[in-house]
């Protein structure tokens, strides 16, 4: 008998799902510039960029660093502040995570649309707009806790790997009409 057993329940263990974990990386609107967002369900805080919070958002500081963090098995970093925004409460470091690869989103968006054009969803598209490029630096990164800034799902192409979301904050400063990333 195992731990889960003492109870006189039998254990049941589940699978590991199949596929790959999804992130969302998308392109939110700071004072100055856009704010390249990593979302991640596994985070269990909000981590920005040092300076992102003082520069891109209404914000105050809270605590000053340095704040340990430990990270996981054991690695621990310091954070340099404790910042609230307008919508989170983010703890800064020097670099959020390593740099993202460089897309072309506006090119892939017009063969998507042009090789889906049967898709029941496609409609929830056709006024949507993308960024040119989206990658580079990490400036921010979101934790589930915040799923009221999460963005919505208005297009899923498995056969791409690939779904669309408008966001629920403000839209990157590029684009006058609703962005997808």
């Amino acid at each position: 008998m195992n731990d889960l057993e003492k109870d006189g329940t039998p254990a049941v263990i589940k699978p590991i799902p199949e596929g790959e974990v999804s992130f969302i990386f998308c392109k939110i609107k700071g004072k100055r510039s856009d704010v390249q967002t990593f979302i991640d369900c596994g985070c269990n805080c909000a981590i920005a960029r040092d300076g992102v919070p003082q520069q891109e958002f209404r914000s105050c500081m809270i605590r000053k660093g340095p704040i340990p963090i430990d990270i996981a098995t054991d690695i621990k970093v310091k954070a340099r502040g404790e910042w609230g925004t307008q919508a989170v409460k983010c703890l800064t470091v020097d670099k959020v995570t390593a740099d993202m690869p460089e897309m072309r989103l506006r090119k892939f968006l017009s063969k998507v649309k042009s090789e889906n054009k049967d898709h029941r969803d496609i409609n929830n598209i056709a006024s949507l707009q993308v960024p040119e490029v989206l990658g580079g630096c990490v400036d921010l990164i979101l934790r589930i806790k915040f799923v009221n800034v999460y963005p919505e799902l208005v297009l899923s192409l498995p056969n791409y790997q690939i779904s669309m979301f408008t966001q629920k904050v403000l839209k990157s400063s590029r684009h006058t009409r609703r962005d997808i990333f």
